[in-house]
């Protein structure tokens, strides 16, 4: 399956705490699910994430046709905003979990194995984590 991560930032996020996260969280997720099989059901997961003052909408989307997922999750601004690059990254992945948990419920991906493709990204969380 192949993952892609985009996103929409407001004025008050720049480009160099936004892209740096972005790219780190995408290719370590590319690179953790590399080769495993979650069955035929989605060809490529895409989502995109939104980091707005305001409230945004978010939809979880699945194209039967493409096998393609269109995705829309939101952080929370100010939590994105006070936290360093390691924290940053802790929310990226937790977006990604909030899309899994919630495209799991479309009854067109029975087939489909979110368990593993959960456990998979939960797993990087501790690469983010300070250790004591």
């Amino acid at each position: 399956m192949h993952f892609w991560m985009s996103g929409r930032i407001d004025k008050g996020i720049s480009d160099a705490i936004f892209r740096p996260v972005l790219l780190e969280v995408t290719e370590t997720v590319k690179a953790e699910i590399s080769g495993v099989d979650f069955g035929n059901l989605i060809s490529s997961y895409d989502m995109v994430v939104n980091i707005f003052e305001g409230e945004t909408s978010e939809k979880f989307w699945y194209q039967s046709k493409t096998k393609e997922t269109d995705i829309d999750v939101t952080i929370h601004h100010d939590q994105y905003l006070k936290g360093d690059f390691n924290e940053r990254c802790v929310i990226f992945l937790t977006s990604i979990l909030h899309s899994i948990d919630q495209l799991k419920k479309n009854k067109k991906l029975k087939g489909f194995d979110f368990d593993l493709f959960h456990q998979k990204v939960s797993s990087l969380i501790l690469r983010y984590k300070p250790t004591f």
